[in-house]
């Protein structure tokens, strides 16, 4: 049964550290941090009692690279500067918690408190994706905000024939370009030295992205597993004008390694180069048609590199010219492939030379 079950859809789980980019984007956006203020990151710190602790510390660290290094410390800090009302609303605009506008059966809410009951150290895990529950589509819409300067797009499961996606006219603004092209800064340090997610890279093109790491809830046991992780990537491609937004989990993976960079940020980079290369090829096959075309002697219209209809049969020209586009409501007579409009004679080609 579980194979036929669109998981990306109907089932949700705590996303980790992909959450880490959202309270960036709220503190940047209430102008209570810059991107380069610089911040204290100690291996440890305690919230009510409760300790946090880092993966990946420094002493000290700049917002970008809280967010590059996924600090759990350098999160928190942030996050305890801002009520629980802001988080909690900037969390809905994005769409979490909210049932995702699509005609899917199944399709799952998440979980995201009311901010009322928040405690001093829930405004802190919720920074980095515990306490929250989420759907993998519903973390990928939420990436759009960053790839698109901030706007929020709806969701859509149906591709246009031709393939390309078509610009939605209904969107909603949730932070400003400036915010939204800072983070995907950051987003893209991530891949780079000295990020988490390495693994992500496709070569020959800029990616950014999120690394995420979340431990099981054991629900009947009430605590979370010491062996049983979720791996997750929320990429974007290419980093300078995104035009995917890729998420990806892994639920237990068993190859001895179980970081969101190790087991999720490979997928993410395979799927990513298959489709760069598409790309890739798009250009060169647009370059090459641009390149072939031709000029019309006469009218010095472009052609696409083969010979347009003539008008009318001639003795002396030995080229073809551009045929006038038709003025409304005039009909031109059918072309029989290979002959002359005029006199029917069979021709060695489709156009007719005059």
């Amino acid at each position: 049964m579980s194979a036929r079950r669109n998981l990306a859809l109907v089932d949700t789980a705590e996303p980790g550290s992909t959450m880490k980019p959202f309270i960036a984007a709220l503190a940047l956006e209430t102008n209570r941090f810059r991107a380069t203020e610089v911040l204290a990151t100690p291996r440890q710190l305690f919230i009510t009692g409760l300790p946090i602790t880092d993966e990946h510390s420094l002493p000290m660290m700049t917002v970008e690279q809280i967010v590059q290094r996924s600090s759990n410390v350098g999160t928190a800090k942030m996050a305890m500067t801002m009520p629980a009302r802001e988080i909690w609303d900037f969390y809905t605009r994005v769409g979490f918690g909210q049932k995702p506008q699509i005609d899917f059966p199944g399709r799952e809410t998440g979980r995201l408190r009311g901010w009322q009951s928040w405690r001093p150290i829930d405004r802190a895990t919720v920074g980095f994706g515990y306490g929250v529950s989420v759907s993998l589509m519903q973390l990928a819409q939420a990436y759009t905000i960053f790839a698109r300067d901030g706007d929020l797009v709806p969701l859509s499961l149906v591709l246009p024939p031709d393939g390309e996606a078509v610009e939605p006219q209904v969107r909603q603004q949730v932070i400003s370009p400036q915010t939204a092209k800072a983070v995907r800064k950051m987003l893209a340090m991530v891949t780079q030295q000295g990020g988490t997610a390495l693994k992500a890279q496709v070569p020959g093109y800029s990616v950014a992205g999120k690394t995420g790491t979340s431990r099981k809830w054991l629900k009947h046991e009430k605590r979370y597993a010491s062996d049983r992780h979720r791996g997750w990537f929320v990429g974007l491609a290419p980093a300078d004008k995104p035009r995917i937004v890729v998420a990806v989990m892994i639920d237990e993976p068993r190859a001895g390694k179980y970081f969101g960079g190790d087991v999720a940020a490979p997928v993410f980079s395979r799927w990513c180069s298959r489709r760069c290369a598409r790309w890739a090829c798009r250009r060169i096959w647009t370059s090459s048609r641009r390149s072939s075309r031709t000029t019309c002697p006469r009218c010095r219209r472009a052609t696409d590199g083969r010979p347009a209809a003539p008008r009318r049969c001639g003795r002396r020209a030995r080229v073809a010219r551009c045929v006038p586009r038709p003025r409304a409501g005039h009909r031109q007579p059918p072309r029989a492939a290979g002959r002359c409009l005029h006199t029917g004679r069979a021709t060695r080609s489709t156009a007719v030379s005059t």
